[in-house]
């Protein structure tokens, strides 16, 4: 298969995995909102519950605040986290997990569970094994090749010049386009 070929087939399959979501819960919260559940979860446990703040949330989240502040106040019209103020500082606020939040999450991480453990069976143990050496491997190829692009537009003086594996991904599909046209 001549390369061009390959390169297709590999940006094809990226887009599908893409659009691919494990099914989280109801319709009671979104992928972000899950996901904002979930980190803030892990950053309860790490730091003995006492919830967090927007800034460090939407760090965790990868998020912009703004996109955050969105999330948040649905997940708070919802009941599912609570604002409260910092008992060390009281200028700041920290977002907790209500016991709704925390159940909304359990049901989810439990659908995820029943949903991963279909696919690993239909794959088997082997093929699993393999794909995530594989998807690991790829990880760290893609980052080695974005670090040095990085480092190459730093000498060059273009600025920062950091290259994402999303902008990576968009810079070889625009060029297939324009190949293609």
């Amino acid at each position: 298969m001549e390369e061009r070929e390959i390169e297709r087939q590999f940006m094809q399959t990226l887009r599908r995995l893409g659009r691919l979501h494990l099914s989280h819960t109801d319709s009671a919260v979104n992928r972000g909102e899950f996901v904002a559940l979930a980190s803030l979860e892990r950053w309860d446990k790490r730091h003995g519950g006492e919830g967090a703040r927007a800034s460090i949330l939407a760090e965790l989240v990868e998020a912009s605040p703004q996109a955050l502040s969105r999330t948040l106040r649905s997940l708070e019209s919802k009941g599912f986290i609570e604002r409260t103020a910092d008992a060390k500082d009281r200028r700041n606020v920290l977002i907790c997990l209500t016991d709704r939040g925390r159940a909304v999450l359990a049901n989810g991480k439990e659908k995820i569970r029943e949903q991963f453990g279909q696919v690993a069976t239909r794959m088997g143990e082997k093929d699993l094994r393999q794909l995530i050496y594989l998807m690991n491997r790829l990880v760290d190829v893609m980052q080695t090749v974005i670090d040095e692009q990085n480092a190459e537009n730093e000498e060059a003086g273009r600025g920062r010049g950091n290259i994402s594996v999303s902008d990576m991904s968009a810079q070889i599909m625009k060029e297939k386009e324009n190949e293609d046209a």
